[in-house]
């Protein structure tokens, strides 16, 4: 194994079209995507695949299997809140029982979270490579691994790659969903989006409140946690320029390119070859409570959406991509529609109000699923008093309702 690091523990440098360098820090081998078997919500399997995915990208050998890895958890575990028994510290000693090299785990508590964005940082990018095996969103059922991470010349970081260990087409316990394919984040999304602190667990858990990370030193070895800079990506506007749809559509690409995504080799021609749509200009909130203002915008391929890029509102820079790993057909309902929608659904005497395109982490229902898939929110009220919320999917006009406790920070 020390052999191999010695020939793939190796940056890749990129000259992108706008005339930076992009440095690429990656696992020594590259892991492919391993999915969590179904029914993976309030259970191990999303933390096992993501495991998995972590010994392969450091041993390049087969991984054990998912039910195995699960078990060995549990059993160095012990009793214990977590989902199937299985927490940090037992996954860790899961791993080095099986052949996966000598994982530790790191956690730090909420008030360090540069500190602890940082190590993962140093974890990748330092002398080994190693991946890093975090929660996503801060669920104890919603794992994935941190494989990529890219610097620009200056040597800040400006991108966090990752793939999500759940399985396609699910929803952990919280109902967020498991990603598919590999996802490309900026690094300012993934601290305040996707690298959370672990919530899901009993506030008496001693990893409650805590940033959790796993990786792979070698043993009797410290490396230091460096201090990094991280940036924003550029923006392909210029001067006091007014954002529209229509422009929004039309710098979508740019936008991509000017954030140097033209590095991706493999994704970056099918967005290139792709047309983007008018984006759907949503209301979001980050985790704290922070508006998020942003627009999505499709890509399409003869009326099939091949990949979405999520861009900030004012500026028009990058913040996340990702590509479908089946296009899927588009189908876009406006808001005129997702009201009528809506209004269809309500009981004799409640009626709407003026509504918003949102997605807030708040909310447990079924629509909470991710920012990529942004929801219409609409005030029902009965009476004159606020109940609840009536929401319509973006994707496929699927109608649900929420408690006022639900209801995204958008329209409180």
């Amino acid at each position: 194994m020390r052999t191999a690091l010695s020939k793939t523990a190796l940056f890749l440098l990129l000259i992108s079209d706008v005339g930076y360098a992009d440095v690429l820090f990656t696992t020594p081998f590259a892991p492919f995507e391993i999915d969590a078997s179904a029914s993976a919500a309030n259970t191990a399997k999303s933390f096992s695949a993501a495991a998995r995915m972590g010994h392969f990208a450091w041993t390049g050998t087969t991984p054990p299997g998912e039910q195995p890895l699960i078990n060995d958890c549990a059993m160095y575990t012990g009793a214990s809140p977590w989902p199937g028994s299985c927490n940090p510290a037992g996954m860790v000693s899961a791993l080095q029982a099986n052949g996966s090299g000598f994982w530790v785990r790191e956690d730090y508590p909420e008030a360090e979270k540069l500190t602890a964005v940082n190590a993962q940082v140093s974890h990748l990018t330092g002398p080994l490579r190693s991946p890093n095996v975090v929660p996503l969103y801060g669920h104890a059922d919603h794992w994935a691994i941190n494989h990529k991470i890219w610097k620009n010349d200056l040597g800040a970081v400006v991108e966090f790659d990752f793939y999500d260990g759940g399985p396609p087409g699910e929803r952990d316990g919280t109902r967020s969903g498991y990603l598919t394919g590999e996802q490309f984040a900026d690094s300012m999304t993934w601290a305040n989006i996707f690298y959370k602190v672990i919530t899901s667990v009993p506030t008496t858990d001693p990893f409650y409140n805590r940033y959790v990370s796993l990786w792979e030193p070698p043993p009797g070895v410290e490396f230091p946690v460096a201090s990094v800079d991280y940036r924003h990506s550029l923006s392909p506007l210029g001067g006091d320029t007014k954002v529209t749809p229509e422009l929004v559509r039309d710098l979508a690409l740019k936008s991509l390119q000017v954030a140097g995504f033209t590095r991706h080799q493999e994704e970056w021609p099918l967005f290139a070859t792709s047309t983007p749509v008018l984006p759907f200009e949503v209301a979001g909130v980050y985790p704290d409570g922070s508006d998020w203002d942003y627009y999505l915008v499709p890509f399409l391929n003869r009326d099939y959406v091949v990949g979405l890029v999520l861009l900030e509102k004012k500026t028009l820079r990058f913040q996340m991509a990702t590509v479908l790993k089946a296009p899927l057909p588009f189908q876009g309902y406006s808001y005129t529609q997702a009201r009528e929608i809506a209004q269809r659904s309500l009981r004799s005497g409640e009626s709407i109000g003026q509504g918003v395109l949102t997605w807030d982490p708040i909310s447990t229902g079924e629509h909470a699923y991710s920012p990529m898939v942004p929801y219409y929110e609409f005030e029902v009220y009965s009476d004159g008093q606020l109940i609840g919320s009536a929401i319509v999917q973006t994707d496929d006009g699927r109608v649900g309702k929420l408690a006022t406790g639900q209801m995204s920070r958008r329209l409180w």
